[in-house]
């Protein structure tokens, strides 16, 4: 079935909108629209990252969820601002790492790794549900906490 645009035009199935924005920006947004965000931690090198963005970010199923749930963006941790920050900030090391958000800029939970539509969607699932996925786990008992 077609859907239909407000104005009646062919609006194509959507996928995953990664905004550019400043942190800031995402963050007055998910505060008026009571929303986490979601952030794609990335490196311009990185072949998963790459691979996400080219199949489980154009899937309509991961793309109306997130977006209906989400203000999304995407970052650079290689580039100053808010890349250098949130590495600092939520220790991102390896990439991809996908943070939630909370509207107040406190971080709600974070996950690792790229994945095909069904495990990206579990993994959000877990850390929606607040558990800790296994890269986070092993980092954290590595350091004996």
């Amino acid at each position: 079935s077609r859907r239909l645009h407000p104005r009646g035009k062919y609006r194509p199935p959507d996928r995953l909108c990664h905004h550019t924005s400043p942190l800031s920006k995402a963050l007055k947004k998910a505060k008026a629209e009571n929303k986490r965000i979601f952030v794609d931690c990335y490196a311009s090198w990185c072949a998963p990252c790459k691979k996400m963005l080219d199949t489980t970010f154009k899937d309509t199923r991961i793309g109306n969820f997130m977006n209906y749930q989400f203000v999304t963006i995407k970052v650079n941790m290689e580039k100053a601002g808010d890349g250098k920050m949130l590495k600092n900030k939520f220790g991102v090391k390896v990439y991809p790492t996908y943070l939630l958000i909370n509207p107040d800029g406190t971080l709600y939970n974070k996950f690792v790794g790229g994945a095909y539509v069904t495990a990206f969607a579990n993994k959000l699932k877990n850390a929606l549900l607040g558990e800790e996925d296994e890269y986070t786990k092993k980092e954290r008992m590595q350091k004996g906490n």
